[in-house]
């Protein structure tokens, strides 16, 4: 199993990239990210109506900041994903994980030590959202950088060159 942590600011072309990346791999690939319970408890529990504009954005980032204080919670429902993926799928497997936060990324790369693990940053160019998960993508040193403001011709070869990088680990 490959275990890639995938960052970028919103819009970047994060989900994009994946989606090309599928279509040219022969791993089973899964997206995955830390925030994707948050959204179920927001909008269960706070009437969040899935809106990504700026407030949504910050509203849901301190909301896992809370979470992760309190008891870890957003990287143990993703460490449980990947249990549950690796006990039933039989087939090669690559998970992408989505994280934003600097000291989330280094939780995942300690757990998953004896993996293959690569962290990879998409870049575009587009406005930095103001919220503080977004503030700290650029903190980080990643593995892999793909520069996404191209066509999607060109973002499906920066996934074969990224498969190859993956290969060679």
């Amino acid at each position: 199993m490959v275990i890639v942590l995938l960052n970028g600011i919103a819009k970047s072309g994060k989900d994009e990239f994946i989606k090309q990346f599928e279509l040219i791999s022969p791993f089973k690939v899964h997206n995955i990210s830390t925030i994707d319970q948050v959204k179920n408890i927001a909008k269960t529990f706070f009437g969040w109506d899935g809106s990504k504009d700026e407030k949504s954005r910050k509203f849901l980032a301190e909301l896992k900041q809370l979470w992760i204080d309190y008891n870890n919670g957003p990287f143990e429902c993703v460490v449980k994903k990947i249990e549950e993926i690796e006990n039933i799928s039989k087939d090669e497997n690559i998970i992408f994980i989505h994280c934003r936060e600097k000291l989330e990324i280094n939780k995942f790369k300690d757990y998953y030590k004896g993996y293959v693990f690569v962290t990879l940053l998409v870049e575009r160019d587009v406005p930095t959202p103001e919220n503080v998960a977004d503030l700290q993508v650029f903190d980080y040193k990643y593995d892999y950088t793909i520069e996404n403001n191209g066509n999607i011709s060109q973002l499906k070869k920066k996934a074969k060159e990224f498969y190859k990088y993956i290969m060679s680990k």
